[in-house]
């Protein structure tokens, strides 16, 4: 009955919430690693111990993780520290891991609980088997929740409170210090020009975050000074600090931002095009330790549409048709074939989706084309972003000498 009751009263705790600032509003967290900086891999843990201070009256205590990159972690352990343990805290289970994140808490019935300074918790988390002493591993601590009830719990988020592994030399050393770029391995197509423009989860967003590194750590409230050149042809996009900018095709933008708690400088980029890559080159400069530090990174759009002659000498199209599009029906996004003639060849072509009211609502393609096979994706949005509902749609290739229609099936 006992260590029912402590389940229901974490279940109460992980849920409430203080309405105002209580008397561990201001409780200070730090860690301690105790895993190795560098060489870890598969089956081996990330250790490290949870501490506090400034701590008033805590009886129940929870704990939220998260890690980079995704999939690093298989499982986790956690167990109270030298001074939860002395006063009698029980965990009712280890960690549970759901969607790249991990909870555990811990409480006390009865007494004074946990006042001044103190080890919280012993926590490790097992690598999976994708993981080898290249790969850098962060594990961060988002925040600690903690009080002498449910109705006067605090929530704390600390700032730069995480456990980094292998971000090291080649010598098998942790690398001092450093300003990393994370950037995505591979190039992504163009987003259509209504939604470029938009924070909304189009196929053409990225994310680039740069790290300032020091001593263990990546540091929060750090300047970052981005300057971003986009060659063309495409129109680049820069989502930041509540604003869209947009940068034409040859031009250079500089922009600065500053890292938050846990040493992210995030930037979110998308772009539009009709034909021919993109290619934009970024950089980042910050002090860190008073020390003028530097990375450089590419991002590659692609355009939604690629001429795919075949086999070498096959003969072009006869004539120009849109092809029906596959899958059909389909819930997410969907491929649009079609052929241009020699006759519609150098000459605007339009791919556009109509309701079945008659009213445009995207584009997938408009611009010239060459002669032969060519690709276009639909996601399945208006062009201002919202999602197309349920229902029948019209595939329309507009060229220079005819319309050709195709019907799709949309399944949400």
């Amino acid at each position: 009955m006992y260590f029912l009751a402590l389940l229901l009263a974490l279940s109460c705790t992980f849920t409430a919430a203080s309405a105002q600032a209580g008397a561990n509003a201001n409780v200070e967290i730090g860690l301690t690693q105790l895993s190795p900086s560098c060489g870890l891999q598969a089956g081996q843990r990330v250790e490290f111990i949870i501490q506090a201070q400034q701590m008033e009256g805590v009886r129940q205590i929870k704990f939220d993780f998260d890690w980079q990159p995704e999939g690093a972690i298989v499982s986790a352990v956690g167990g109270t520290g030298i001074e939860t343990e002395s006063k009698g805290f029980i965990v009712p289970g280890p960690p549970q891991i759901y969607d790249e994140v991990a909870s555990f808490g811990m409480a006390v019935f009865g007494g004074a609980g946990l006042s001044g300074a103190g080890e919280l918790a012993l926590v490790g988390f097992e690598l999976s088997p994708e993981i080898t002493p290249t790969i850098p591993l962060a594990v961060y601590l988002r925040s600690v929740s903690l009080g002498p009830s449910s109705t006067e719990r605090d929530s704390v988020y600390p700032s730069e409170s995480m456990v980094l592994a292998n971000y090291c030399d080649d010598s098998g050393q942790p690398i001092p210090r450093a300003l990393l770029l994370q950037t995505p391995d591979s190039g992504r197509l163009y987003s259509t020009a209504g939604r470029a423009a938009q924070d909304d989860a189009s196929q053409g967003e990225v994310d680039v975050v740069a790290l300032p590194l020091s001593t263990g750590a990546f540091r929060s409230a750090i300047e970052v000074r981005w300057e971003i050149d986009n060659p063309g042809p495409g129109t680049l996009y820069l989502l930041a600090q509540r604003q869209t900018y947009s940068v034409s095709p040859g031009e250079t933008i500089s922009i600065q931002t500053e890292s938050d708690l846990q040493g992210n400088a995030p930037l979110r980029l998308d772009a539009s095009g009709s034909e021919g890559d993109t290619t934009v080159r970024l950089s980042a400069c910050a002090e860190i330790d008073s020390q003028t530090l530097c990375a450089e990174g590419e991002l590659v759009w692609h355009s939604p549409i690629t001429a795919v002659i075949g086999e070498e000498g096959a003969a072009l199209p006869e004539a120009s048709r849109l092809t029906q599009n596959y899958p059909n029906p389909f819930n997410a996004g969907t491929q649009l074939t079609f052929e241009i003639a020699a006759q519609d060849a150098g000459q605007q072509t339009h791919l556009t989706i109509y309701n079945m009211l008659g009213q445009p609502i995207a584009t997938p393609f408009a611009g010239l084309t060459t002669a032969g096979l060519h690709r276009a994706h639909w996601d399945g949005h208006h062009a201002d972003g919202r999602e197309a509902a349920t229902g029948m749609y019209l595939g329309r290739l507009l060229t220079a000498n005819g319309t050709h229609v195709r019907r799709m099936m949309l399944l949400r």
